[in-house]
């Protein structure tokens, strides 16, 4: 795990690591957690 953990890290600060973040307020969290169409992308959610 600790070898992964590392590796994961190393990407992110070489910049390989990336990903596309979709904002959406918290008064539409109802509507963003009933979506159907993300393929392969995951719905995480940070207050």
């Amino acid at each position: 795990m600790h070898e992964a953990y590392t590796q994961v890290v190393t990407w992110a600060q070489s910049g390989e690591l990336t990903f596309d973040v979709v904002r959406v307020p918290l008064s539409d969290i109802e509507t963003a957690w009933q979506r159907t169409d993300l393929r392969g992308s995951r719905l995480v959610v940070v207050l």
